[in-house]
């Protein structure tokens, strides 16, 4: 299931950083060649530098540093494969450095290969302890693997490193909304804002936490923020479509689904959410959601779409729903059938289950628990 939250430092309503992981792969030694601005000019597009890096290794094949920029100009482009290849190079070329074992760990964490990413990153450490970007890169491992308190402990390590760096703090706070600790979430992000105001993703989050308090005038502002920072941030505007959803602004919780749908258009959940916002506003367009739902086809969460064409009943929806994000995508949709239908009685144990079962970090949490504190005790 989708994230509405952006999260680690390397960087779904919850949140990718303008991350860390980024930061540290562009950081650079010394070469003699590096005042090549083929291959090393600070305004180059990834596709030049990979041209001009390439001269320099034909003609250089011992320069680490040109192997290192290719290296990331290939990961700034999603061609991960490649981007090994040249990182680990690098590392034949200059076994010694710290952050050619970092570099390579980003890549390999993006490529959900764990195991290889935490042993560059204790190689990165062993060569420099003082090294806080390999910290919070490792921590960005133990919570890509939701091992929070070994998250923790390496981001706390990176923060007393570098107390100026807003990542440590951005990270930090992840691991507090992810574990439901939302005030301290709060301040850490407060922090991360404080040492750098276009941290996007920390208003993002931030955002987050003040929606699951129930904060939703600061939610509202600071999901605004985030797109001050960048108009086109998805996350804040599902974090948004979920303010107005829930504050009875449906048209313009409709407004920004769609917003979200243009810029996110295999993202199947959104769909139905702005359906949902379409019959609490009186516009129910089931051409709409038929479209959607051709479009899923049969895998989840088509059988949520049959459910709200009348296609399929409550009985086999349940039966359809066996992973734990289907079982939240079940638990919250019907709740808030319900709720429509004026079925409090029903709706409140659906969404008490949803703030069971889904993860903290898609929308679906957030407003199950905000229903909860609308409906009582």
């Amino acid at each position: 299931m989708r994230s509405w939250l952006l999260t680690a430092v390397i960087v779904g309503v919850i949140v990718s950083l303008t991350s860390l992981a980024s930061a540290s792969l562009l950081h650079e030694g010394s070469s003699h060649s590096d005042t090549n601005d083929d291959c090393f000019g600070k305004h180059l597009s990834d596709s030049e530098r990979i041209q001009g890096c390439s001269r320099i290794i034909i003609s250089e094949p011992g320069n680490a540093a040109a192997y290192n920029r290719r290296g990331v100009a290939y990961f700034n482009n999603g061609d991960y494969d490649h981007a090994l290849a040249d990182l680990s190079k690098r590392i034949e070329l200059d076994s010694k450095n710290p952050e050619a074992y970092n570099n390579r760990g980003i890549v390999y964490d993006h490529k959900g290969d764990y195991t290889p990413a935490l042993l560059d990153f204790n190689k990165a450490i062993a060569l420099d302890p003082k090294y806080f970007g390999a910290y919070f890169n490792r921590g960005n491992v133990w919570f890509d693997k939701q091992n929070y308190p070994r998250a923790l402990k390496d981001y706390e390590t990176g923060i007393r490193l570098a107390p100026e760096a807003s990542d440590g703090y951005y990270a930090r706070g992840n691991v507090y909304l992810n574990t439901g600790d939302y005030d301290r979430a709060i301040r850490d992000y407060n922090r991360a804002i404080e040492l750098d105001d276009e941290n996007g993703a920390a208003f993002n989050n931030r955002g987050a936490a003040y929606f699951a308090k129930g904060g939703f005038d600061e939610a509202r502002r600071d999901f605004n923020k985030a797109l001050g920072v960048k108009p086109d941030a998805l996350n804040a505007i599902k974090g948004l479509a979920s303010v107005y959803f829930y504050e009875g602004e449906y048209d313009r919780a409709i407004e920004k689904y769609e917003r979200a749908i243009a810029l996110d258009p295999d993202d199947a959940y959104l769909p139905l959410h702005r359906y949902l916002a379409e019959v609490k506003a009186g516009k129910e367009v089931r051409a709409g959601l038929a479209a959607s739902a051709r479009k899923t086809g049969n895998i989840w969460p088509g059988p949520v779409y049959e459910f709200f064409l009348g296609n399929i009943s409550a009985a086999k929806l349940e039966a359809a729903a066996q992973s734990q994000n289907e079982r939240c995508a079940f638990s919250y949709f019907l709740g808030e059938w319900d709720m429509l239908k004026g079925e409090q009685k029903t709706a409140r144990p659906l969404l008490k289950k949803a703030t069971e079962v889904c993860p903290k970090d898609v929308p679906e949490y957030p407003v199950a628990a905000a229903e909860l504190r609308r409906l009582g005790p």
